[in-house]
């Protein structure tokens, strides 16, 4: 499909009379200030950048916008020259988005995080809102804050840059400025006495690398955070932000959340944590493909030896996305021939969601593949609705009555396990557990279906807390049946305890283990939640000590319940996790799960501990490993071979292809024929033959529809900006 940016009538330039009409520049110079006509000029001016400007025949854009247009010089390249210098900032369709956009969330307040490929000029648009905000509000304090000095520093001098060169008629003095504040406005003596006049904006600069409270104590109107993908400690850094534009359930500040492509290496999971679970945060998610602003001039056709036409039109404003995509597409297939270079170009041109998130170093786990994973379900390929939510407990009319004598709620769940209360799960988007299956709760069958391990935590926690680490559990469902699914994590539980009662995750645990009907096995470290479980009557859901004797020898561990993380235990967990993600990393369908993965080894990773221990628990029942040892996963030697690439066919579809074979491991996954003892193997067989043809079927469509869907979300994507524009 060729795209088309054709319009006669549509003129970007007519956005910017002040820089571009000769009648508007000629009499703005000769009118005199102080005058009727000085004052009447320059108050339509003022209406136009407070509540936006509409020329005739074309749409409206924000009162930020014209502001940008008319009244700021960047530094840029200017059409025609090769040099860059000082100079009015172009119309782009992008920028009218993302205007609108974050209009939208001051009004309405909520707050945005935004995911952009590189070069797209998001940090010269927060430099701006900075500026607008300071420039036209009395007193108003706003907010810089980066993981990193040298990205806050930058975003500064950025901010510096456009205050310095605004128009004269915007134009303020700063009465001072150092590392960590500026301020706008100017002295005046009366009665013999200073006092600061003017705007009296500021601007607070923080660095959260070391201090995730830096802001502290401050109310601002707009806070953003700078290359968020490098905060070491994004998520506490937010907390610790959000009084600062919130008091109680009201809102009252817009926080701005920037990650570029390529930048999103340390902070990646806490990134990904507040990029997913978006709405828990107050926060709406903002995708800028790579290919909706994409400069620069088609190459030049071989056999015709004519240059393809620009990708961007100045007089439109927009981007021949087709075209863009195509050129990333092909720049992809040239970068492949580098192992590091073609996930740096992937992370730097993302042209889906998932995409920003790839990491290309450290872990080691075959991150190729989860990362592919990640890809999939962002393709929309996986079968199964991640349902976030919380679990309730469902009490009977005595035990309702009894609660009201209960002192606390560690009391109410000793009752609640005593008197056998039920839990149903309830749809919540701020609830701190996901699943994908409900339980079978089937106590007949050989062994319990699903099985679950917990990464806890015993210290103290409150609202200031500066620790990383989380309480992490994760179900897992073993063989349940011939006709149900198996080999797969089916739910999470992640949070922190709170201030004012810290067993709030102490007792969700307890809840999970009773919607699902399993036993909890414990990191042994960390035992207040084994404790806890003790305390409330719940002892029965805990997993006694696994016996791992056959694979490490005789243990001296006296615990009865949990698992001591010992050296041996910890290469042995390694060994399951590698041979989990070799063999069955197409079986895992949370996304938070795959980032841990992915960043294992390299920092705090509570759900690929906990995803350990579930497969230290599943050794004791199966023993599902072989004695051949899966090979090291090697970042430096054909790691990119399985990395899957984009690619457009003849007919001109974008479909899915990879840079080498996935690689083949020997470890041996678990196989009810082999490991499941006194089954009735006969039903099984049958309804394998039965579906034998079925399922060739159903992958080949599966596989079809992997290579397609993308394509299919691409041209939708690109007939969206382009209507709607």
């Amino acid at each position: 499909m060729a795209v088309t940016i054709q319009d006669n009538f549509f003129d970007a330039k007519r956005f910017s009379p002040l820089v571009y009409d000769e009648k508007v520049l000629k009499y703005s110079k000769t009118i005199r200030p102080g005058t009727l006509a000085y004052d009447d000029f320059w108050d339509e001016q003022d209406d136009r950048c407070l509540f936006g400007y509409k020329p005739k025949g074309m749409h409206e854009i924000t009162g930020e916008h014209y502001f940008h247009l008319n009244m700021n010089k960047i530094e840029m390249l200017v059409q025609g020259e090769t040099r860059k210098r000082m100079f009015s900032p172009y119309y782009r369709e992008l920028d009218n988005r993302l205007f609108k956009i974050t209009l939208d969330a001051k009004k309405n307040k909520y707050g945005l995080i935004v995911g952009k490929p590189r070069r797209v000029g998001l940090s010269e648009f927060g430099a701006l809102q900075i500026e607008y905000e300071m420039l036209f509000h009395l007193k108003n304090r706003v907010g810089i804050c980066a993981g990193k000095q040298d990205k806050a520093d930058g975003f500064y001098d950025k901010v510096m840059s456009l205050l310095k060169n605004v128009r004269p008629e915007y134009a303020s003095s700063r009465l001072f400025k150092n590392d960590k504040i500026m301020k706008l406005g100017y002295i005046d003596i009366e009665n013999k006495q200073s006092i600061e006049c003017g705007l009296e904006s500021e601007m607070l600069i923080r660095t959260m690398f070391v201090d995730s409270a830096g802001f502290e104590g401050a109310s601002m109107s707009l806070v953003i955070f700078e290359e968020a993908g490098l905060f070491g400690n994004l998520i506490q850094s937010y907390r610790s932000t959000e009084p600062c534009f919130k008091e109680g359930s009201i809102q009252f500040g817009t926080p701005l959340i920037y990650g570029t492509g390529g930048e999103i290496e340390k902070g990646s999971k806490g990134y990904m944590e507040m990029w997913e679970n978006h709405k828990s945060y107050n926060l709406e998610k903002v995708f800028i493909p790579a290919y909706e602003y994409y400069p620069g001039d088609g190459e030049v056709d071989k056999k015709t030896g004519v240059k393809g036409p620009s990708f961007f039109d100045l007089k439109t404003g927009k981007t021949n996305q087709e075209a863009a995509l195509k050129h990333i597409l092909e720049g992809r297939k040239l970068a492949a021939k580098s192992k590091e270079g073609i996930t740096k170009f992937i992370q730097s041109y993302p042209i889906k969601e998932s995409e920003i998130f790839i990491k290309s170093k450290g872990g080691i786990l075959d991150r190729i593949k989860l990362n592919n994973q990640l890809m999939a379900i962002d393709e929309g390929l996986s079968p199964y609705d991640v349902r976030r939510g919380r679990l309730d407990w469902i009490d009977d009319e005595m035990t309702i009555k009894l609660l009201e004598k209960c002192k606390d709620n560690k009391e109410k769940a000793k009752l609640r396990i005593r008197r056998a209360s039920k839990v149903r799960f309830v749809d919540d988007e701020n609830g701190t557990i996901e699943k994908i299956l409900d339980p079978i709760n089937n106590d007949d069958m050989e062994h319990k279906p699903d099985i679950a391990a917990c990464d806890s935590y015993d210290e103290e926690v409150d609202e200031d807390s500066k620790t990383s680490s989380d309480g992490a559990s994760i179900v897992y469902r073993t063989y349940a049946g011939p006709s149900r699914e198996y080999n797969l994590p089916i739910a999470t539980l992640v949070e922190r305890g709170d201030s004012s009662n810290d067993d709030t995750f102490y007792e969700n645990n307890v809840k999970l283990a009773v919607y699902y009907n399993y036993k909890l096995l414990v990191e042994y470290s960390k035992i207040a939640v084994i404790s806890y479980f003790k305390d409330v009557g719940a002892e029965k859901y805990l997993k006694e000590r696994p016996d791992l004797r056959k694979e490490l020898g005789p243990s001296k561990a006296k615990n009865e319940y949990g698992q001591r993380m010992t050296a041996d235990v910890k290469i042995l967990g390694g060994k399951l996790l590698k041979s989990e993600v070799s063999n069955n990393s197409s079986n895992i369908w949370f996304k938070s799960i795959l980032l841990d993965l992915i960043n294992f080894g390299d920092g705090n990773t509570d759900l690929a501990m906990s995803y350990m221990l579930c497969l230290l628990f599943k050794l004791e029942i199966f023993e599902d490993i072989a004695e051949d040892d899966v090979d090291d996963y090697d970042s430096g030697s054909n790691v990119f071979d399985a990395m899957l690439y984009y690619d457009i066919d003849s007919h001109g579809n974008v479909i899915v292809k990879s840079y080498g074979e996935d690689s083949v491991s020997d470890i041996q996954e678990f196989n009810p024929d082999i490991h499941l003892t006194d089954f009735d193997r006969y039903e099984l067989k049958k309804k394998r033959e039965k579906e034998k043809k079925e399922r060739e079927e159903v992958l080949k469509t599966f596989e079809t529809k992997r290579k397609n869907h993308f394509s299919d979300l691409i041209q939708e994507e690109i007939m969206k900006n382009i209507y709607n524009s």
